[in-house]
This record gives C-alpha cells, sequence and structure tokens, in this order.
C-alpha cells in the first residue's frame, strides 16, 4: 500500500501526521494559556477602580460630636495591635522641601505635623528612630541595619 494509499484509508496510522497533530494540540494549548492569562491580566487593568472598591477595606464611621479615645485606651490599643516597637520617622527637610499637588501644606504646617506624630508614637511608646538627611541609598541601607535586614 502506498504513502497516499494509507494516508487516505489510516491517516492516524502515519507518524507525520501523529507528529503534527501533537505539535499542533500543544501549541494550541500553550496559545490558549496566553490568550486566557491575557484576557485575566487585561480585566483586571479595565476594572482595576472597581476591583478597588469592591476589594477596599471599609472605612470606620466618623461620629461628629463624639469624643475621642482617652490616651490610655489608645495605649492598649497600640500595645495589642503592635506590629513593631520601632518606628523610622522622617523629620521636615528644609533643603528639599517642595510643594505639589499631593503636598499642599507649608513647610511649617508639616513641622507641626511631624511634631503631633513623634508626641503620638512616643505616647504609645514606641521608640523612634529618625532618618538621616541623605541620599536615597543611604536612607535605605540605614534602615536596613537598624531592623536587622542588611
Amino acid at each position: 500500500m502506498s504513502l497516499w494509499q494509507r494516508a487516505w484509508r489510516a491517516p492516524q496510522r502515519i507518524w507525520l501526521r501523529r507528529a503534527l497533530f501533537q505539535i499542533h494540540l500543544w501549541s494550541g494549548i500553550a496559545l490558549g494559556l496566553y490568550v486566557v492569562m491575557l484576557s485575566i491580566t487585561g480585566s483586571v487593568l479595565v476594572y482595576r477602580n472597581e476591583l478597588d472598591r469592591y476589594l477596599a477595606t471599609p472605612r470606620p464611621a466618623f461620629v461628629a460630636g463624639k469624643p475621642a479615645l482617652p490616651r490610655e485606651q489608645l495605649r492598649a490599643a497600640a500595645e495589642r495591635f503592635r506590629y513593631r516597637r520601632r518606628v523610622f520617622v522622617a523629620p521636615p527637610w528644609p533643603e528639599i522641601y517642595v510643594n505639589d499637588a499631593e503636598r499642599r501644606q507649608d513647610f511649617a504646617e508639616a513641622i507641626r505635623s511631624y511634631d503631633a506624630v513623634v508626641d503620638a508614637y512616643e505616647s504609645c511608646g514606641y521608640e523612634l528612630v529618625a532618618l538621616p538627611k541623605s541620599t536615597v541609598d543611604e536612607r535605605v541601607d540605614f534602615v536596613l541595619s537598624r531592623s536587622g535586614r542588611s
């Protein structure tokens, strides 16, 4: 029986056809997985705002006129939910301070905010470590060395 006759009567028995079938099958699976991955990641990008709203942690309700928690309750909560005792703070740095769309406060207000943050952390028993006024790489090395991850 010639090759053409075998291809006509029993094509599944020709090794070249079986090899081409396997190549076609596995390349189709690989391309199909690629298209599925593109579809999923593309959907996440298109619907990112909706996903952010749906998956966001709900904000606590603010009740106007309700008194703030006493310092002792805040200290107890800070102690109970403490992740690390050491906190790195970045003091205001006038040489690099710039106002932009995200930072609307002036430098004097930045100093007051920094003082309030330092006061709040210290009153809750945190150990504050001020970042040095240096390059970004030096600050990263400083934080890593002080956090035991250098």
